[in-house]
């Protein structure tokens, strides 16, 4: 009696596994975890897009920047060659002519570095702490 009892109680603990059968046991398993993958996959795929939106922003942003930096040189180089040409001249029409681009190049050169400090001093651009609101 005793021994019956067991056996039954221990087929019919194994019997709801039994009833599957172990190859559709195993293909839900391997299903599951293909549907998480797939899931995972569609979740990186989301995040790394959005990262690429970010950099392409920043790295369009930081060009332009980069580039008005770089005109901003040129233009103080343009200048400092001007003032080297003021002071060689003989001619004071030639003298005039040369004060006259220098001037004009002053006023290139303030709008490129009013344009940078703008950008330097936009609120994104400051250092933690200076301007932001907290």
């Amino acid at each position: 009696m005793a021994r019956t009892l067991k056996q039954k109680i221990a087929h019919g603990v194994g019997s709801g596994l039994n009833s599957l059968g172990t190859q559709r046991i195993i293909l839900i398993g391997f299903a599951l975890v293909l549907v998480l993958m797939m899931v995972l996959t569609g979740l990186g795929l989301s995040h790394m897009a959005s990262i690429k939106a970010r950099m392409v922003n920043l790295v369009s942003e930081s060009n332009v920047k980069v580039e008005s930096v770089y005109q901003m040189r040129s233009v103080s180089r343009e200048r400092f060659a001007s003032l080297g040409q003021i002071v060689v001249l003989q001619d004071p029409f030639e003298r005039d002519d040369e004060y006259m681009r220098f001037q004009a190049q002053a006023v290139d050169s303030s709008l490129r570095a009013t344009a940078c400090s703008v950008w330097a001093w936009a609120p994104r651009n400051r250092p933690h702490g200076i301007g932001r609101a907290s």
